[in-house]
């Protein structure tokens, strides 16, 4: 199984959501700030793989082509399914994280991410951050979105 396979077979046990829930509320070391920070570093690493790969071969079958949408579905997903499992009631994920990596796809400077993923940047904004006061009244994130 990939890393990403096993994460998100882990987060699919409730005990261990409760407890990262429990590591969250009393700001311990290890939280779902680190959970959804790794899957994003996760996700931008296959982002510019997929990029290069596609530099590398312009002209690919459908079938290359399938699979790399398949990838890109994939590599957007995780840290969405990550904020679900973190965001059950209360958004355990700091604010700050959740916008950079939001900001970051919609960055015209990369356009590849913002091409490819733009529809999980809106996904997280209507799903997550849009749903809780605890990010959409976070005075540092009206400051950046301007």
């Amino acid at each position: 199984k990939s890393g990403r396979d096993q994460l998100m077979h882990l987060l699919n046990n409730d005990n261990l959501v409760a407890i990262l829930n429990e590591k969250s509320e009393k700001k311990a070391s290890f939280d779902w700030s680190q959970v959804f920070h790794a899957s994003r570093n996760f996700f931008i690493k296959e982002a510019q793989r997929l990029e290069e790969m596609e530099r590398k071969n312009e002209v690919a079958s459908a079938t290359v082509i399938s699979n790399r949408n398949n990838l890109k579905r994939q590599a957007g997903a995780l840290p969405v399914f990550v904020l679900k499992k973190a965001s059950k009631s209360v958004p355990y994920v700091t604010v700050k994280l959740v916008l950079d990596m939001v900001l970051q796809i919609l960055s015209r400077d990369r356009s590849y991410l913002l091409e490819n993923f733009c529809n999980d940047a809106f996904q997280i904004i209507d799903k997550f951050i849009l749903r809780f006061p605890e990010y959409y009244l976070n005075r540092e994130l009206r400051e950046r979105w301007k």
